[in-house]
């Protein structure tokens, strides 16, 4: 049986393996991922607000089509119960 203090010193090696082996990947990942962010070239205003723009209204206009598609089927079930 340990005493508390041999308990303290295997507490103080368990944590130390666990800082050391587990929170450098954490902040290296970290520290990667914003040396990856400083070279990605961002777009400017201009370009990012017109491809937003493309990809709101190619949502709608594919909003529109499932959505005719489920009225029209909608419908055809309806018919097909009755």
């Amino acid at each position: 049986m340990c005493t508390p203090s041999q308990g303290a010193v295997a507490a103080k090696i368990i944590c130390q393996l666990c800082y050391n082996s587990c929170m450098p990947k954490g902040v290296n990942f970290f520290s990667e991922v914003i040396d990856q962010l400083k070279q990605v070239t961002w777009p400017d205003r201009e370009t990012a607000v017109m491809l937003t723009s493309v990809v709101i209204l190619v949502s709608a206009v594919v909003a529109l089509y499932l959505g005719g598609l489920d009225v029209l089927f909608t419908r055809l079930v309806g018919i097909l119960v009755k």
